[in-house]
């Protein structure tokens, strides 16, 4: 069974080695992160699956180098500023006469 891999203790080194003595190939994204360069911050594959010989992981590796992305929030969270179609915020421009 796969384990949890995002535990902090686990790097891309790690984590390949597992893939390879597992026949389990692995792809890597880099991504920017507040964990330490090299510890692995995510896994496709959850805690507790059976890892089955010649299927894929995809793992993300954190590294400071890599910009950080905007990150696009829910419009449906109260936290997001972002327009919502339909929304009390949006000006009906058809009923201004």
């Amino acid at each position: 069974k796969y384990p949890d891999f995002t535990d902090g203790s686990w790097t891309e080194e790690d984590v390949r080695q597992f893939c390879t003595e597992y026949g389990v190939s692995v792809e890597v994204e880099y991504v920017s992160s507040s964990e330490d360069d090299g510890l692995v911050v995510y896994q496709s594959r959850k805690e507790g699956y059976t890892v089955t010989n010649g299927t894929i992981l995809k793992i993300k590796v954190a590294d400071s180098s890599v910009e950080p992305e905007e990150e696009e929030c829910n419009p449906l969270d109260e936290n997001c500023n972002s327009f919502v179609p339909g929304s009390d915020d949006e000006e009906d421009e058809d009923t201004e006469e």
